[in-house]
């Protein structure tokens, strides 16, 4: 028995884009009474619909990840509650929906965490061969390299530039064929500029000063504790953990060198409660 549908798949993106086009028709927008910001009626439809179509398809991963797409780049207010659908009901998938999510997390200045859900989308990624992935489409490869700024950000906020540098040398090294060319130049253009901009910073003493901890440490797990420290001063709960399951690998493993293939590696924590590096 086929699964009955509120619309089809046709008339949602029909309504959606309708609505994208003029969100604002059936209701001029302002305020309401008292002064209070009324959303504008058009807002509202929007938001109804792109909650009605992703319940009503969730098992449908492009329709859904297109739909979460439209959410968060109209910038509803449920934009998160849709993502969460989405990658609840698609775990494993390759569109950069949990990009998107991870983006809405640094904006909260959720950044440990939001750098977190970036890395586990490169994780997947990579398990598969990440180069490959990105000539699968431009949307994909554009989520890979936003993904690396991401990560870039959280390391660069907490002064381990030195690793921002390596982890965008490696974004800069990433294919770009899938995207067209106007597109490939302007990522071209970003990621050299945040590589200058690295660079210069790095000239700063002060700046350095914190660097060359961080550049011991990942020589060697040499200042564990001193860097667990400056993380929880810097609300990065996730990345000062990870930090001790790196000093642990040093420890335990003698050949034990941080790697490209750390970028991807995830901090999970076993059945019996011990924290590894998959």
């Amino acid at each position: 028995m086929r699964p009955l549908h509120a619309r089809t798949r046709d008339d949602y993106i029909r309504l959606i884009e309708e609505k994208m086009v003029s969100p604002a028709d059936g209701s001029a927008s302002g305020e309401g009474p008292a002064g209070v910001e009324e959303e504008p009626q058009g807002g509202l439809e929007l938001s109804r619909l792109l909650r009605s179509a992703i319940e009503d398809y969730r098992a449908d991963e492009d329709f859904c990840a297109w739909v979460a797409s439209v959410a968060y780049g109209m910038e509803i207010p449920e934009a998160p509650e849709i993502l969460n659908v989405f990658l609840k009901e698609h775990p494993l998938s390759i569109r950069p929906v949990q990009v998107d999510w991870a983006e809405l997390l640094l904006r909260e200045g959720r950044i440990d965490h939001g750098a977190n859900e970036a890395r586990a989308y490169l994780h997947r990624l990579n398990e598969f061969g990440l180069a490959e992935h990105m000539e699968l489409g431009a949307l994909i490869a554009d989520g890979v390299l936003r993904a690396f700024l991401m990560l870039s950000a959280l390391y660069t906020e907490t002064g381990a530039r030195s690793y921002s540098l390596r982890l965008l040398d490696f974004a800069f090294s990433m294919p770009r064929d899938a995207m067209d060319p106007p597109r490939a130049a302007e990522w071209q253009a970003r990621l050299e500029g945040e590589l200058g901009t690295l660079r210069r910073e790095l000239a700063d003493e002060r700046l350095r000063a914190v660097d060359r901890v961080w550049e011991e440490f990942f020589r060697g797990g040499v200042g564990t504790a001193e860097l667990v420290w400056h993380c929880g001063q810097m609300y990065c709960p996730i990345l000062a953990k990870r930090v001790e399951v790196l000093a642990e690998q040093f420890r335990d493993e003698p050949d034990f060198t941080v790697g490209d293939e750390e970028i991807f590696q995830m901090v999970y924590q076993s059945e019996a409660g011990a924290f590894l590096l998959v």
